[in-house]
């Protein structure tokens, strides 16, 4: 893990990549997905800077891609939210996700994937199942205790280790399931199946609890 001086530094380093090459971008800076607080713990605080450092890196190549391929009208970028605690696979499947044509939010804890889940009201969520804190069951049961986020499509993503298969992460709730090392075809398949049919569960009876 990167300690707050490199996070600071690689945050000064990106944000001026981003207005030297894209300087109408400067006014969304601020609004990025971060809450930073002196009352968070360090590694509160840590989590937020590793999340504000994605989320630029997400603005500039996505923004790069963009003008490289531009997006039909007729067709609306899609968003895809990324839950995943690994930063290796995250920087990768983001990347992979925008050349797609997709627009994606990460989250690097399933705390702040549930907080931008609420925020942005991504097409998809794509959520690792074993994460410190919050792992991905309860991600995916307050998800559907939920009435705002409640129809949001849910892939679960999980390693080979992990005792979990295909149709006990469809019996909680989960509309589909990929194991690490994934294939990129696979998924990106599977992420496009998802958005265009729309979760399983606003075909259910099932009302969610709370609001």
């Amino acid at each position: 893990m990167k300690t707050e001086t490199e996070l600071n530094r690689d945050i000064l380093q990106v944000t001026m990549q981003i207005e030297e090459m894209f300087p109408e971008l400067s006014k969304y800076l601020g609004e990025m997905p971060v809450s930073l607080s002196y009352n968070d713990s360090y590694e509160a605080s840590i989590n937020n800077l590793e999340d504000y450092y994605n989320s630029l890196n997400v603005l500039l190549k996505s923004y790069s891609i963009t003008h490289l391929e531009k997006i039909s009208p007729e067709e609306p970028q899609k968003t895809i939210l990324l839950i995943e605690d690994t930063a290796e696979i995250l920087e990768n499947l983001t990347e992979f996700l925008m050349l797609e044509g997709y627009k994606v939010i990460t989250a690097s804890n399933g705390k702040r994937g549930l907080e931008f889940a609420e925020k942005y009201m991504p097409d998809l969520i794509i959520c690792d199942v074993l994460m410190p804190g919050m792992d991905g069951y309860e991600v995916l049961r307050l998800l559907m205790d939920t009435v705002k986020i409640y129809e949001i499509p849910f892939i679960f993503s999980t390693s080979m280790s992990e005792k979990v298969d295909r149709a006990e992460a469809l019996s909680l709730g989960a509309d589909d399931y990929i194991v690490k090392p994934f294939d990129l075809k696979v998924l990106g398949r599977m992420a496009e199946a998802c958005i265009k049919s729309g979760s399983k569960r606003k075909k259910e009876l099932k009302t969610p609890v709370t609001s």
